[in-house]
């Protein structure tokens, strides 16, 4: 069974061929479980771009963003994870918060739900709350584009979908991730592919209380701009229940942007 070496082999120096080794053996243990250069053991779907990053590190930027941010969380707290996929920053946030910490996750495509739980499984995280959910502005069932074979991490909600989830809104919402939460202090992590405005929505409720501590939101204009809402519109909401940006990098079109309370 491959073990540790793969990710210590991932994260060695590089040399002639090194990728096109690490691609082979992916497809030799499609479906097997590796761990990641982050840690937690990820089962493998060589074909899917999502997965691959998560394994290997590859989109280091965007993935260090978040990962720094859930590891500054204090052991005890909980993280809302809105938009799990396979499950990365969950399995990293199960181990660094704790037996007494929560991990909240939504994730609405099923095929992904599966993998998301069989990691969770897989690394024995028994402080995860799993939701096969989406997050909007109101409870319903709503159009899904799950986007292609190759890349799990692009599926959206669309109304030309050809797909449908289930999505949870409003107050629902909020009282779902007070009553797990409890008092700890949490953290929320949303990264739902332009729909993050209807995701805000849905949380305002919740955004008041001092317990919540800091968001962690995707920015990409263009994905924003397919859910008629802009940058500007976003930030707009966190402001009006006391959340700023702290990162706020203006030139940059897709970024990970880090709000907390002012």
């Amino acid at each position: 069974m491959p073990g540790q070496w793969f990710a210590d082999y991932v994260r060695a120096a590089p040399h002639p061929g090194k990728g096109r080794v690490i691609r082979a053996l992916l497809r030799l243990w499609d479906g097997r479980r590796l761990p990641s250069v982050y840690g937690p053991l990820i089962t493998v779907r060589a074909r899917d771009a999502t997965n691959r990053f998560a394994l290997l590190g590859t989109l280091a930027e965007d993935y260090r963003d978040v990962h720094d941010q859930v590891m500054a969380m204090a052991p005890g707290e909980c993280l809302v994870d809105i938009g799990a996929n396979l499950g990365l920053f969950t399995l990293i946030a199960s181990r660094h918060l704790g037996p007494e910490g929560r991990v909240i996750a939504f994730e609405p495509n099923q095929a992904t739900f599966a993998d998301l739980a069989g990691n969770i499984a897989a690394n024995g995280c028994t402080n995860v709350v799993t939701l096969l959910a989406g997050v909007s502005d109101t409870t319903a069932r709503v159009a899904f584009d799950p986007g292609p074979a190759g890349h799990s991490g692009v599926a959206h909600i669309s109304q030309s979908g050809s797909s449908a989830i289930m999505v949870l809104g409003g107050r629902q919402v909020a009282d779902l991730i007070l009553n797990i939460a409890g008092n700890r202090r949490i953290t929320i992590k949303i990264d739902v592919e332009g729909h993050e405005n209807q995701v805000i929505d849905a949380l305002m409720p919740l955004l008041g209380e001092a317990q919540v501590a800091k968001l962690v939101v995707e920015v990409d204009a263009a994905n924003l701009a397919q859910h008629g809402t802009t940058r500007e519109m976003l930030f707009a909401r966190l402001a009006e229940k006391g959340l700023r940006p702290s990162v706020n990098e203006t030139q940059r079109s897709h970024y990970n942007e880090v709000f907390v309370r002012a």
